[in-house]
């Protein structure tokens, strides 16, 4: 089990999601370069496993966009959020959890541009509100940058901004303090875990903007619920979080 995903990571014909063997044929043109970055998700999802994929646009929360369950939504009933709204692009399942995992921990850095695309798709055909005047990716601590060497949510992050003509600035939120990996942490400790542990440059006016904080996953909401009462603070209109994905 330890090797498979070394395994799928340098061998791509192997699909993240089932581990079955895949074919594919590059198309001769594209239009441009987003409609590259989507064909290339036939690089790591088998058709059967890309067919499954579950996009959150429908019978979600429409503050946090979670999966609405009978007994309604189980975050916002837990927690107070301030951003507008908060939407995901996929249900995160073992098929984009390994697309994720396969950026985040093991460094495939080909996987971005891909993710990018999806998301750049979902803004283009299920955002509601008006279109962020910037993006933000949630930064990493730079104790955490150096053992990693890169911000997964900034490498999407500034493939998004490419492809949805926004701009991107990933120095306006700065983390000051290094806090535990949230995986492992249940709600409470999460909120906990991440409370003054970001700061908001003082050379960027935020006035009257529409922000979109980015990240990977979302779960608990807390980061983004910690960093978006941040941005209000620093007179930020409004602001928004997408992620690539969320469980159910």
């Amino acid at each position: 089990m330890f090797l498979k995903p070394l395994f799928d990571l340098f061998f791509p014909q192997i699909c993240f999601g089932c581990g079955n063997r895949i074919s594919y044929k590059v198309p001769a043109d594209f239009d441009n370069l987003r409609q590259q970055k989507l064909w290339e998700i036939n690089r790591y999802l088998c058709p059967a496993c890309l067919e499954n994929l579950v996009v959150l646009s429908d019978d979600i929360c429409p503050k946090c966009g979670n999966p609405l369950l009978a007994s309604g939504c189980p975050h916002c009933t837990k927690t107070k959020f301030v951003f507008t709204a908060a939407r995901s692009v996929f249900l995160f399942d073992e098929r984009t959890q390994r697309l994720v995992h396969g950026l985040k921990y093991y460094s495939f850095l080909k996987i971005a541009p891909v993710l990018a695309a999806y998301a750049s798709l979902y803004l283009e055909n299920h955002w509601k509100w008006q279109k962020p005047d910037i993006i933000i990716p949630v930064p990493l601590h730079k104790v955490k940058f150096r053992e990693r060497g890169f911000n997964q949510s900034a490498e999407i992050g500034r493939w998004l901004a490419e492809f949805s003509s926004i701009e991107y600035r990933d120095d306006i939120i700065l983390r000051n303090r290094y806090t535990r990996t949230q995986t492992s942490l249940g709600r409470k400790e999460r909120h906990k875990n991440v409370k003054n542990a970001f700061d908001i440059s003082p050379k960027h006016s935020l006035k009257n903007k529409t922000v979109l904080l980015l990240d990977d996953v979302f779960t608990t909401g807390a980061t983004c619920n910690s960093l978006a009462r941040l941005l209000i603070d620093k007179k930020a209109q409004q602001v928004f979080v997408l992620t690539i994905a969320r469980p159910s």
